[in-house]
């Protein structure tokens, strides 16, 4: 995840849709990756990218 969040301080990350990141950082279910996602930030994938853009 700490590799997700390096990523999302770059804008261009955040046109990525959730599966394409997801991809991008090795997993291979948008659900798994939003999962995860929250359990280390408490926060989904979606409302941590409205708070930074």
């Amino acid at each position: 995840m700490d590799v997700v969040l390096k990523k999302f301080s770059n804008l261009d990350w955040l046109n990525y849709s959730l599966e394409g990141v997801a991809l991008e950082v090795g997993f291979k279910s948008r659900t798994t990756f939003i999962k995860a996602f929250k359990e280390k930030t408490g926060t989904t994938p979606s409302q941590y990218k409205k708070t930074i853009s």
